[in-house]
């Protein structure tokens, strides 16, 4: 049995009702785009590891750090940019 939720106008509608269509997609994007934010901040912490120890590369632990920075640089760039659009 659902539980019932009340609307100000005091008719009774099922919760299947109060969750809309773009209120779910919305939600498994989101959960989308936070694992693959850790998957990607994992992926690139494990590659870093292997960069400091491969001399062909020659990077310093500055520019490694520069590396891992711009990642999640970008994917704050890419979630304030994509905001904008799925306002509308």
């Amino acid at each position: 049995m659902s539980p019932i939720v009340r609307s100000p106008e005091g008719s009774a509608r099922a919760d299947a009702e109060v969750m809309s269509w773009p209120l779910v997609v919305l939600t498994l994007f989101a959960t989308l785009g936070g694992f693959l934010f850790g998957y990607d901040t994992g992926v690139v912490s494990g590659v870093a590891l292997f960069w400091a120890d491969d001399p062909s590369l020659g990077l310093s632990d500055g520019q490694i750090q520069q590396v891992v920075s711009v990642t999640v640089g970008a994917a704050a760039v890419g979630t304030a940019v994509s905001g904008m659009p799925l306002q509308w």
